[in-house]
């Protein structure tokens, strides 16, 4: 599975969004959705943590729409022009998840 498909899947696997940061008393953070309860509880000094981790259910799906967009752009430009595909492009798109 390459990264790109690996972090899809868990994107599309993550409690439904979208997120958002919600205080809970005793200094923890938490994130939630409308789907439910707490998603997470953190214990973060910083709201702004909280606030990118709640904004990253919906700025993942995002960013993978783009990537998916710009690599068929990529990929059509090149079989236009009959020219191979960059060298670090075929590496990216080939990149498999490393397993530890």
């Amino acid at each position: 599975m390459t990264r790109l498909a690996e972090i899809k899947s868990r994107a599309e696997a993550a409690t439904p969004g979208p997120w958002r940061r919600i205080a809970v008393y005793g200094g923890w953070d938490g994130v939630g959705c409308d789907q439910g309860p707490e998603v997470a509880r953190l214990i973060l000094n910083h709201p702004e943590n909280a606030s990118f981790i709640a904004a990253s259910r919906s700025d993942v799906p995002w960013l993978l729409e783009v990537v998916e967009k710009l690599v068929t752009y990529i990929q059509d430009q090149c079989d236009d022009a009959m020219l191979p595909y960059p060298d670090d492009i075929k590496a990216l798109l080939n990149h498999e998840v490393e397993r530890t």
